[in-house]
């Protein structure tokens, strides 16, 4: 999928009561405007480990493992260029109480484009029982979507002040203080974290996410609190 979705929500909180600036002389107005904006990832890395294991007396071995991974990702139609050996390691392990084996494991990252093929590959290694996870995703316009987030905070404080302001009689003046606040894609933090603890694939219930088929789209998000003059 090659574009992004965008959908602006300006939420604003707010107080007119007085606070101790540099300018607290003055009559001014505080005000705090947000701007939220989802954008559907399209750098995608999905984190694959396969494990050696037995399953009741057979042991399941890594090069069936790899076979099943393999055709899983044939299927999508991945191409073997985005998918990256990590890891290979073999381990004395124990099992059954004292028995002891070497078990190998392996760890691929599977780096995509398209949102619809990656909840697929995660809905399809979770059905194959292996462990996978959303490691990263990203935007190739991340930097430029942030910057408009950004401008859209900033102007919702002055559309906030201005008809605060209507409301009272008074006019906007100009602007005094202007203060980025920390907020940048809070939730798809959290949501990469439950990935991580899970290591399964949990669709979303969310109404972007239900659009992307279970995927969580990239939440960029900034707040802004700005103060302004206040003048007659």
């Amino acid at each position: 999928m090659k574009y992004a979705a965008i959908f602006f929500l300006i939420f604003i909180t707010h107080n007119i009561y007085g606070q101790q600036f540099e300018f607290s002389d003055m009559r001014h107005i505080d005000v705090r405007g947000t701007a939220t904006m989802e954008v559907v990832p399209n750098i995608i890395k999905i984190n694959v480990t396969l494990e050696e294991r037995y399953v009741g007396k057979q042991k399941l071995d890594i090069a069936i493992l790899d076979t099943k991974f393999k055709a899983i990702t044939q299927d999508l139609n991945i191409n073997p260029v985005n998918i990256t050996l990590d890891e290979f390691s073999s381990d004395y392990s124990t099992y059954k109480k004292r028995k002891t084996d070497v078990f190998a494991t392996k760890n691929y990252i599977v780096k995509l484009d398209d949102i619809v093929v990656a909840t697929a590959l995660l809905k399809q290694l979770n059905e194959a029982d292996m462990e996978s996870y959303l490691l990263s995703k990203s935007h190739t316009d991340i930097i430029n979507y942030r910057k408009q987030v950004k401008a859209s905070a900033v102007k919702a404080t002055k559309e906030k002040a201005n008809y605060l302001l209507e409301a009272i009689d008074a006019k906007l003046g100009k602007l005094l203080r202007l203060k980025e606040l920390i907020n940048e894609d809070a939730e798809y933090k959290r949501y990469r974290n439950a990935m991580r603890s899970s290591n399964s694939y949990k669709p979303s219930a969310s109404t972007m996410s239900q659009i992307l088929g279970g995927f969580d789209p990239i939440i960029v998000s900034y707040s802004m609190d700005a103060t302004f003059e206040i003048i007659d």
